[in-house]
């Protein structure tokens, strides 16, 4: 009787290799498509949260009524800025900042802040 062959062949090894380095290629494949996108969607939120926590700084400077300590100069131009005495850049991505007042009373505003990629933040003011 003949011994019974144990183990692979040397096809049988490299065919096993090659099937499993296709897998992988396809694993490491979507993987990666998926780091990109969360990086994609955190750079997406920074930018949100940046142009929120602008519109907060903008909101608290135009509440304000003491000439001293408030009433920045805000200038867009390539990104936000805020100037007393020197500008010191705030945030980037800013395409245009507007401050549009209440017909009926000026004491409410509208803070309307429009980033570089089209995206629109507004918030509403009322000066004490």
């Amino acid at each position: 009787m003949a011994a019974a062959s144990r183990g692979m062949t040397l096809v049988e090894l490299l065919v096993g290799l090659a099937v499993a380095s296709l897998v992988a290629i396809i694993v490491m494949t979507g993987l990666s498509a998926m780091g990109a996108t969360h990086r994609r969607g955190l750079a997406a939120r920074r930018s949100d949260d940046e142009a929120w926590l602008a519109l907060a700084a903008i909101a608290a400077d135009k509440e304000c009524r003491d000439t001293t300590t408030c009433h920045k100069r805000w200038r867009v131009d390539d990104g936000l800025a805020y100037c007393r005495e020197h500008c010191q850049p705030y945030t980037n991505g800013v395409a245009s900042l507007d401050v549009l007042t209440d017909g009926g009373s000026p004491e409410t505003l509208t803070i309307r802040l429009v980033l570089h990629d089209g995206r629109l933040y507004e918030r509403a003011v009322v000066r004490r």
